[in-house]
């Protein structure tokens, strides 16, 4: 029998994969207690996943929802493989993103990299913030049979994609957006019983996390509030010692800034959208200042305040068992399920992957320590960087060299990158203040080059995609632990697995980036010696 998979597979020219169609069996039978599935690199999740979503919306006739947590990600699904769903399956597939990435008449030019949307009140825009210059309706039946025709022209195209996306049968989208349609919208725009496929899972947890945190910088604080200098005034001994937990007299100087209400800038009629957002997290800092202090941190870096949640597992289970969910990732991590409070309800099974790693990669791992506790030794940065010029001049191909940190980054480039130029090789470098690139121009570069070395960070490690042999090194300085901060110290106390997986799955992302189809062949260095206790 033919399933969706195999139709949008031939509709394609693809064979299926045993990996996929395993994925496929399990996401077709998705329900409110749930499944997780971890399907290797290159096993074609977005198929699978867009096929589920096609099957889910036939035997239900209820919209189906696919959320990416990356704008990559969503970029990916729209530029190929939905389209061809949507041909092969006869179906309206759309997308729906944030607001300021659609073009109005007062903002003609569609949005790129550095340009703005819509801002909302503060753009200036003379209509009321969701009018339409023409009314998105469905169109009438005339008295000649015929079909109304409606105006192209809207006033703001988010209202038009809001449209279609009510209208739709899958909808490709981010976390936000979910959240927010689910969560808080009382006129939703996506169907809430539906179907909801969520790829790249394992990012979840943290977007989950950063939806719910809050942040308001200091200088902010101070421009909105009377009250809001003495509450900086506090604020700057925290960047005087380590980052830390506010305390009694922070709180009451955020109270006094909250009693002023929103702020009005003089000559206006009411307050900014920023003022707004300012306003309602205090309030919600607030709140939780008072209570539910073990699952989130309220702090200060010095800089800004800060609400940081440690455990956000009660409101990821009310927010995923509310509707059938599938969660699919090339990595899930052991302690996932319990981290989004799912553990007791969800299937997890493990699909299996289409590569030979032990054939198709090498690996080597660094004899020198690259934790923290070395990070002021010149005779161990010296070792690890030699140890990584020597594997580069190996290659042939490609080298991605991959760092958690930026200050990390720009010290290995200035003792590698002079050498590797004079011996011929494009040196390329996320967020270079002297040839600044987005990481897309940068992908590109890297790929057509065929031998270049890209200083990148994390962002990196996943929606990277440099099939053959333009890829043939990636390279991990040092073990990704999360920084240490209020925030990750709560979790080592309370949640330490999680902890440790967080650093596990970003190793694995990373070398995920290396092998891509069955003829790849590459090698992966780790600059770390700590990375043995992993390996064993």
């Amino acid at each position: 029998m033919t399933n969706e998979l195999h139709q949008l597979l031939d509709h394609i020219g693809y064979s299926p994969r045993p990996q996929q169609e395993k994925l496929f069996d399990l996401l077709s039978n998705v329900n409110n207690r749930g499944v997780i599935a971890q399907a290797g690199t290159g096993t074609g999740k977005s198929i699978a996943v867009l096929a589920a979503a096609a099957r889910a919306y036939h035997d239900t006739g209820i919209q189906s929802l696919i959320v990416t947590p990356t704008r990559i990600l969503q970029d990916q699904y729209m530029a190929k493989d939905a389209p061809a769903a949507a041909a092969c399956f006869d179906l309206s597939i759309t997308e729906l993103r944030g607001k300021r990435w659609y073009d109005c008449d007062r903002s003609i030019d569609l949005i790129e990299d550095g340009g703005k949307g819509c801002m909302g009140k503060d753009s200036g825009c003379s209509l009321p913030k969701w009018e339409l210059a023409n009314e998105l309706r469905e169109p009438k039946t005339l008295e000649d049979g015929s079909q109304e025709e409606i105006p192209n022209k809207y006033a703001c195209g988010y209202q038009e994609a809001k449209w279609h996306a009510k209208r739709a049968q899958i909808v490709v989208t981010n976390t936000d957006f979910w959240i927010i349609n689910d969560r808080l919208l009382p006129d939703k725009i996506f169907n809430p019983e539906g179907a909801v496929f969520v790829d790249e899972s394992h990012q979840l947890e943290a977007k989950l996390k950063d939806y719910a945190g809050r942040s308001v910088q200091s200088k902010e604080l101070d421009k909105y509030y009377a009250a809001g200098s003495t509450l900086v005034r506090l604020m700057v001994k925290f960047r005087e010692g380590n980052s830390s937990r506010v305390g009694g007299d922070v709180i009451g100087a955020m109270g006094a800034c909250w009693s002023e209400g929103p702020y009005v800038e003089e000559g206006k009629s009411g307050p900014s959208d920023r003022s707004v957002e300012v306003h309602e997290a205090l309030e919600v800092m607030l709140a939780r200042a008072d209570g539910d202090s073990e699952n989130c941190i309220l702090w200060s870096d010095g800089w800004s305040l800060k609400l940081d949640w440690i455990d956000i597992s009660t409101s990821a289970r009310g927010l995923l068992t509310a509707r059938p969910f599938g969660l699919v990732s090339a990595t899930i991590p052991n302690s996932m399920p319990s981290a989004l409070g799912v553990a007791d309800t969800a299937l997890v099974e493990d699909v299996g992957h289409p590569f030979d790693y032990a054939k198709q990669a090498t690996l080597s791992i660094s004899e020198v320590d690259g934790s923290f506790k070395y990070a002021g030794s010149k005779v161990n940065f010296e070792e690890r960087v030699n140890e990584l010029k020597d594997k580069i001049r190996k290659t042939k191909g490609g080298c991605l060299l991959l760092f958690s940190s930026f200050a990390d980054m720009k010290r290995v480039r200035e003792a590698i990158a002079p050498r590797m130029e004079f011996d011929g090789r494009t040196v390329l470098v996320q967020k270079d203040e002297i040839t600044p690139r987005t990481n897309d121009e940068l992908a590109a570069m890297f790929k057509a080059d065929g031998r270049a070395i890209l200083f990148g960070s994390e962002s990196f490690a996943t929606g990277f995609d440099v099939p053959g042999d333009a890829l043939e090194l990636v390279s991990i300085w040092k073990l990704p632990y999360p920084g240490k901060d209020p925030v990750t110290e709560a979790m080592i106390k309370r949640f330490y697995v999680r902890y440790r997986d967080m650093m596990l799955t970003r190793i694995v992302q990373g070398a995920g980036r290396l092998i891509r189809t069955e003829t790849d062949r590459g090698h992966l260095h780790i600059a770390d010696a700590r990375a043995e206790d992993i390996v064993n």
